[in-house]
Order: C-alpha cells, then structure tokens, then sequence
C-alpha cells in the first residue's frame, strides 16, 4: 500500500513544542512482525543521523 498520512488526533500534552510525541504518555504498544508486540519506551533522542558526524544527544 502507498499513502500518507493526512491527520493524526493526540492530545496536546503528549505533544512536545517541537513536534516529539510522547509514546510513553499515550500508552502504546508497537508491533514487530505480525505477533510480537512490544512497550513503547523512551531510550533516548538524538539529532538525525549523517554519514561523516558524530552522533548527537538530544537534551
């Protein structure tokens, strides 16, 4: 399937002011697979990857 994504709902404090959403806030789940499921939980946030650049934490 080939789309986009049009509108996603979520409420406002699980919305950071840069755009980052909260996973664990929402109390999701995510998928691997078709069986396996797995706790959405916040490791960490780092700059986008370049070739060449070191990686960088973000806050």
């Amino acid at each position: 399937m080939i789309g986009k994504v049009e509108k996603i709902i979520l409420p406002d404090d699980c919305i950071s002011t840069d755009g980052d959403i909260n996973f664990e806030a929402l109390n999701t789940i995510g998928v691997g697979g078709l069986d396996t499921y797995y706790e959405c939980k916040r490791i960490a946030r780092y700059e986008y990857a370049r070739a060449n650049h070191p990686i960088k934490k973000i806050e």
